[in-house]
């Protein structure tokens, strides 16, 4: 029980000890962002790009699976 005593006490007084509170929580942030946040952002300008590239005639393949053939590009419809 004593040993508890002593882990309360760890943080520093003063402006410090606020830091060290919000230090944890700023690193997990931190790690969420570049472990899903930012491959997102990445896998979606990639798509954007190939979307814009699509011309008529390009074969194409949906999410669902089904093929077909772009039949003609009107800004952000296919």
């Amino acid at each position: 029980m004593p040993y508890l005593f002593m882990l309360a006490q760890a943080a520093p007084p003063g402006p410090l000890a606020l830091v060290y509170q919000f230090a944890p929580i700023a690193g997990i942030m931190l790690l969420f962002y570049f472990l899903l946040v930012a491959p997102m952002r990445k896998r979606q300008r990639e798509l954007q790009r190939q979307v814009s590239q699509l011309q008529k005639g390009d074969k194409v393949v949906t999410n669902g699976g089904l093929h077909g053939e772009v039949a003609g590009v009107e800004g952000d419809v296919v």
